[in-house]
């Protein structure tokens, strides 16, 4: 008969275990649901580019990598768009279309010598779009420099920073190379894009520039002036002071919230307009009495611990002096709450963590925002407990812990880093530290995992002068992955490490760790907004004596030696395929309309991309730059002894190219296509130097790695509206080095970007190797190697000396 009683008992136990079981299992499968649907409406492939780069002059070519992250297995990327945009008036100054395969695009983009010194910005965005806005889009900023001396000199002051009768008061003086005063120069200038000033300098060659205070916001706060003189024309800039005051303060208590008698560090941040951080000190005051004294670093971030009452007030005075006497309140203390907190956020395998008033029960979830790793239920009739966390099978990288209370409703969250220590590591290295202009540099490659061991993968190597990395502009791809994409700007780290840097992640996450609104619209099981997604697509069409067609027509495409042949539905629109628009380096797609009698048709190609940079452009904020602005134009001027051949470039003139092939220049054909002396046709590093030769027709030169036979100059220079010559989608174009065991020219070669690979492809044993040469430049250069692995992005940097002969 006892064997009943224990029956029962098993049974019972059984029931409420199930019972117990199967409410966490909902719990868990709710969170996962509503953060799927989430993540679905939300997420989308990261765009990263390795440019060789980010300070550049007229004529010098741009070479960038492109790297899809994230992507899915259906992923349909085809095309890559990249577009030069002033940060004067942000119109797009140049354009173009490549091709992405398997995730990959590589290309490049000739400045043109027609644009003005000053700030630029790269922007870069695929063929998918979200509700008219680029899907996957990445932000570049450089700085454009002139490599001859301008025929003036102009400067831009702030007479004070204090606006006086609503006006900030900004001086322009110019002056010509012999000391002349500057008169009736044109000036064109604003704060807020698309409302450009213009005016002109008077008799003493100024102007004073008044800026209402009211224009002047954190995301407008650059005053970008253009001046034209002659034939020249240069940007300059200076950064206002943003009213009422220049330091903004944020606090950010760990888990979300201040709550009654509860120990919380509170992350505090210090910033100016445009990011910029401030290293300050401060009084923290409680009920009117002061209570601690407090500090941000130079990044600008800061934290101190505080055990509120709810009902008591807690602020920050600054000592700072234009933010003395000014109070900085904290928020207020809200009700006994479940509170969660870890004393490391950047953490290896385990992550331990304090929960406190959990009285009434609660859950801790660890998750990304799209997948669930862990469902922890926490007893009720604790006020505090620890855990560690073991944290396998989460990925490397930012997670977060969300603690629920007995209600399943968030209350508190902290952001981590796991797997810290689990970084795959890729070195460069050099065969020596130092060379001597026009000598062979030997690069080796070596990337391990974790472990130790080696891996494989796919890399980009930039060597360049170490000047041309401002390195407020620099952005790498791991810190990209890893961090800017998920918390968007961040702070510069004084150690240049970034994501590398495990302190420097600790501080970023204290002022990051809470997203209840991403929270709240997670779980309310929808996406933030209904999303139209559309994939770009180049159309064409024909009409006739400018009407709409009333049958179809023939059109032919001719793109290099290739040809196809479409047809017009009855309106006149034909749709070509990719394939039909992939062009070779430099060239351009002639299109046409294929009938015996043509006279009347009128063809034109329309390029999606267009209003899409143009809108990116207009509307996207103002790049977050921690470079200096440009006072002077004498801060544009790349140094004398690096521009001896740059020298003779500058006289080329900006033409309006309609050539089916090619660019202009010196020796060059009509079809804009010339041989440098190292027999490259249509070689980036000479374009448009002296020593150029026209092609001939039947010879061999190297183009794009390969030796071909040129086939002849096609173009034809009549035009008519049946015949368009149209840009379409590049392939990419090799770099060419100079090899100074064959050829070593007499005259000084200044080449800034001494070396540029893109996919180049990691052995089994982890390795690979370059072979390049010095220029004449001396200095100190750097090589920047970025790239992936099937798991994971990677980043190496190796820097090394130029010196002169002795």
């Amino acid at each position: 008969m006892r064997t009943l009683p224990c029956l029962l008992v098993c049974v019972l136990l059984y029931l409420c275990f199930s019972v117990t079981v199967h409410a966490q299992d909902l719990f868990t499968d709710s969170v996962v649901r509503k953060l799927s649907d989430y993540h679905a409406g939300n997420s989308s492939p990261a765009l990263f580019l390795h440019f060789d780069k980010n300070v550049y002059t007229a004529n010098e070519t741009a070479w960038f990598t492109a790297y899809l992250l994230n992507r899915p297995a259906t992923d349909t990327t085809h095309t890559l768009s990249v577009s030069l945009v002033s940060d004067a008036d942000r119109t797009v100054v140049l354009k173009r279309e490549f091709l992405v395969f398997n995730g990959l695009a590589f290309g490049d983009l000739s400045v043109p010598d027609s644009l003005p010194a000053g700030r630029y910005h790269f922007n870069a965005f695929t063929n998918h779009v979200v509700n008219g806005i680029p899907q996957s889009a990445f932000t570049q900023p450089i700085t454009l420099k002139t490599t001859t001396e301008p025929p003036f000199q102009a400067s831009l002051k702030l007479l004070d920073t204090v606006a006086a009768d609503g006006f900030y008061k900004v001086l322009f003086e110019g002056f010509t190379k012999d000391k002349m005063l500057l008169k009736n120069a044109a000036l064109s200038y604003n704060v807020t894009p698309g409302e450009t000033v213009k005016a002109r300098t008077n008799e003493r060659g100024e102007y004073l520039v008044h800026i209402p205070i009211k224009d002047v916001t954190a995301l407008n706060n650059t005053l970008r002036l253009t001046v034209s003189w002659q034939k020249d024309k240069q940007g300059l800039s200076v950064r206002l002071p943003v009213a009422p005051a220049e330091t903004t303060l944020r606090f950010y208590p760990e888990g979300g919230y201040l709550i009654d008698a509860t120990p919380c560090i509170v992350g505090w941040e210090a910033k100016r307009p445009g990011g910029i951080p401030v290293q300050l000190t401060g009084v923290l005051f409680c009920d009117g009495a002061p209570a601690d004294t407090i500090f941000t670093s130079s990044l600008g971030i800061g934290k101190f611990l505080l055990t509120p009452v709810k009902g008591s007030t807690y602020f920050i005075r600054p000592f700072e002096h234009n933010l003395a006497g000014k109070d900085w309140p904290l928020p207020l203390a809200i009700d006994r709450s479940p509170a969660i907190s870890a004393n490391r956020s950047v953490v290896d395998d385990t992550l331990k963590v304090t929960v406190r008033n959990i009285e009434k029960g609660g859950r801790l979830v660890l998750h990304n925002f799209n997948e669930v790793f862990i469902s922890k239920p926490i007893p009720a009739g604790g006020y505090r407990a620890s855990f560690k966390i073991a944290l396998d099978g989460l990925p490397r990288g930012l997670a977060a812990l969300t603690i629920f209370d007995e209600e399943d409703r968030p209350r508190g969250e902290r952001l981590i880093f796991a797997h810290y220590n689990q970084r795959e590591a890729l070195t460069a290295t050099t065969d020596k530290p130092e060379y001597k202009p026009r000598e062979k540099v030997t690069l080796s490659l070596l990337l391990k995992d974790a472990a130790g061991k080696p891996l494989r993968g796919i890399v980009s190597i930039a060597c360049v002068q170490e000047n041309r990395l401002e390195t407020g502009n620099v952005t790498d791809i791991e810190t990209y992955a890893y961090l800017v994409r998920l918390l968007g700007n961040l702070p510069a780290d004084p150690m240049g490490e970034w994501a590398r840097n495990k302190g420097y992640i600790e501080n970023i996450l204290l002022v990051k760790g809470w997203r209840k609104y991403s929270w709240q619209e997670a779980m309310a099981g929808k996406p933030a907004q209904p999303v139209n997604y559309q994939s770009l697509q180049f159309t064409g069409s024909v009409t006739y004596f400018k009407k709409p067609l009333k049958k179809p027509v023939a059109v032919s495409l001719l793109r290099d030696s290739a040809f196809s042949l479409l047809q017009t539905d009855k309106t006149g629109t034909f749709l070509p395929a990719i394939r039909d628009l992939i062009l070779a380096p430099d060239k351009k797609l002639l299109i046409s309309v294929n009938e015996k009698q043509y006279a009347g048709y009128d063809v034109r190609l329309n390029d999606p991309y267009l209003p899409v940079s143009a809108r990116l452009a207009r509307e996207q904020d103002a790049p977050d730059v921690a470079a200096a602005a440009i006072n002077t134009t004498g801060s544009l001027l790349i140094n004398r002894n690096e521009r001896t051949i740059m020298m003779k470039e500058i006289s080329l003139t900006s033409k309006k190219d309609d050539n089916l092939f090619g660019t202009r220049g010196f020796g060059v054909n009509a079809c804009g296509d010339y041989v440098c002396m190292y027999n490259i046709l249509n070689c980036p590093n000479h374009n448009g130097a002296y020593g150029n030769k026209e092609p001939v027709e039947g010879r061999i030169y190297l183009s794009n790695g390969a030796r071909v036979v040129y086939s002849g100059c096609v173009n034809s220079a009549k035009k008519d509206d049946h015949v368009i010559r149209a840009t379409g989608i590049y392939l990419n174009k090799e770099f060419y080095g100079s090899d100074y065991s064959e050829l070593s020219p007499s005259q000084p070669e200044y080449f800034s970007t001494i070396f540029w690979k893109h996919g180049l492809l990691l052995n089994e044993d982890g390795t690979a190797s370059a072979q390049f040469y010095t220029s004449d430049i001396t200095g100190r250069f750097k090589v920047v190697v970025q790239g992936l692995t099937s798991n994971d992005v990677v980043f190496g940097e190796q820097a090394f000396t130029v010196t002169k002969p002795k």
